[in-house]
């Protein structure tokens, strides 16, 4: 490191006798280092910047020259942006503008645990003015999270930390509240839909039913009163108790249906988005009447590692097409009957699943008609409050 300070050459020393020319370097007080024999008649060494005179005179006594081959060191970098003003005014300002530009926030980073779309944190963190070229030192944790909290409403914490020009964003969201049923009050666990118990867990209460039972639509499973040989005690039973039911179902659909024929007409467009600003560099902007479908294709450009630019290509292409009546083909509506009847009995069931379907397919009045029985296992138990003397009759609520 001294010797980068002060400066050194990297000299060579020719002559009959180099060696005695090192003698007459000692004997004149001039450091020398790194020494290397190139030739029978030919050295090298380096020497600091300040002694180059004294070692040309002290090499001409010892009969040899000494000829600079390359100048190392701080004293000759100063030297070199002398000769270039304009190199030796750009370092300090562009370590200036290094500087500068770790102020602002050019890269954002999101952390989310995927409960809130990071589109919509995306969205909300450019509303409140958080994004490329952002000012660093006015994004506040605490106040962006209150803000973007009033934008969101299902985001429960966030948190924004800066390093350099990229800001990282962690955010998490809001746990579904699980509703909690109310209880008071005595009752019963009556059957909801008449069926053959295949299994009873009783939480609460007595069960008045077993595994291959028959029952029919409000006949007590788990009674809510309990008796023994000199008190009753009357709670609130609960439980879950699951049947084979059977149930019947009839769909019908038109037996000509409207359907995409697409005209070969096309249109697209291409746009450029720079952070807000969007400018269209080909096509046209305006929506053509008629029915089409729309494809958006989105190219954002990157940096390696992940970093996004507010640079983003947009291609749009419109589709059109005009809708015609066509037949609709028996298998088609036998499809779409069976997958709506599935759907429909499940959303009907509190809890279980269908064990087996059988379908049938007829015509009428230029209809499709599907008529149909699924036998399912499914939970039938509901809660009915127990009536005491004076009280009106109450309501049953399903558990």
């Amino acid at each position: 490191m001294q010797h980068w300070l002060r400066g050194a050459y990297d000299v060579r020393i020719c002559g009959a006798e180099p060696v005695q020319c090192l003698n007459r370097f000692a004997a004149a007080g001039i450091a020398f280092w790194a020494i290397r024999q190139t030739g029978e008649m030919e050295l090298r060494c380096r020497i600091y910047r300040k002694d180059r005179t004294a070692a040309e005179r002290a090499a001409l006594r010892a009969l040899c020259t000494l000829e600079p081959l390359r100048e190392r060191g701080l004293p000759s970098l100063f030297d070199r942006l002398r000769r270039r003003p304009v190199l030796a005014l750009g370092l300090p300002l562009v370590l200036a503008l290094a500087l500068m530009l770790q102020s602002f926030v050019w890269f954002v980073r999101i952390d989310s645990d995927g409960s809130v779309p990071e589109a919509a944190l995306r969205h909300a963190l450019w509303e409140e003015g958080v994004g490329f070229g952002a000012w660093g030192p006015s994004v506040s944790g605490p106040f962006l999270r209150m803000r973007m909290q009033l934008r969101l409403p299902g985001l429960q914490w966030l948190a924004a930390n800066r390093s350099g020009g990229v800001l990282t964003v962690i955010a998490r969201g809001r746990s579904p509240v699980q509703k909690v049923e109310r209880q008071s009050g005595p009752a019963n666990v009556a059957a909801a839909r008449a069926g053959i118990i295949t299994s009873v867990s009783a939480l609460r209460g007595t069960p008045a039913v077993a595994v291959g039972d028959a029952v029919r639509t409000g006949d007590l499973l788990i009674s809510g009163i309990t008796t023994w040989e000199s008190c009753s005690q009357l709670t609130r039973a609960s439980g879950e108790v699951y049947a084979l039911t059977s149930r019947q179902i009839r769909a019908v659909i038109p037996e000509i249906c409207l359907e995409k024929r697409y005209t070969g007409e096309m249109a697209q467009s291409l746009d450029i988005i720079i952070g807000r600003n969007r400018r269209k560099i080909f096509g046209n902007s305006r929506i053509s009447q008629g029915t089409y479908d729309k494809i958006v294709t989105q190219a954002v450009c990157s940096l390696p590692g992940g970093y996004a630019l507010p640079l983003t290509l947009e291609r749009t292409q419109l589709r059109f097409y005009e809708t015609v009546a066509a037949p609709l083909r028996e298998d088609a509506a036998r499809a779409l009957l069976e997958a709506w009847a599935l759907r429909s009995v499940r959303a009907r069931m509190i809890a279980g699943r269908v064990l087996q379907t059988s379908f049938e397919l007829t015509k009428e009045k230029g209809c499709y008609v599907l008529t149909g029985e699924l036998s399912c296992e499914e939970m039938i138990s509901q809660t009915v409050p127990i009536r005491l003397l004076g009280e009106d009759e109450a309501i049953g609520e399903a558990d």
